[in-house]
């Protein structure tokens, strides 16, 4: 993912996607990505925001997707995409 020509590192992303329960006949995956602490807050904001624009541009994904800032790691600030 690109933010204003900036890179966001996520080394193993696809690896950290895993199933969570069903809703409405779909499953869910969770994914737990990092974003560097040199972004400003309205850049963590835009992150969010397009994670949530993909999910719903995609009718296959849940209606019930969740993006949430889940705290500060050594290297990253935690964000949770549940789709």
């Amino acid at each position: 993912m690109t933010l204003a020509y900036r890179a966001v590192r996520n080394g193993a992303f696809s690896s950290k996607a895993r199933p969570q329960s069903e809703s409405a006949g779909q499953p869910s995956l969770e994914l737990m990505t990092g974003l560097s602490y040199d972004m400003t807050p309205e850049k963590r904001q835009q992150a969010m925001d397009i994670l949530r624009e993909i999910a719903d541009g995609h009718d296959s994904i849940n209606d019930d997707t969740k993006v949430a800032f889940t705290g500060f790691r050594d290297f990253s600030m935690n964000i949770l995409f549940i789709y």
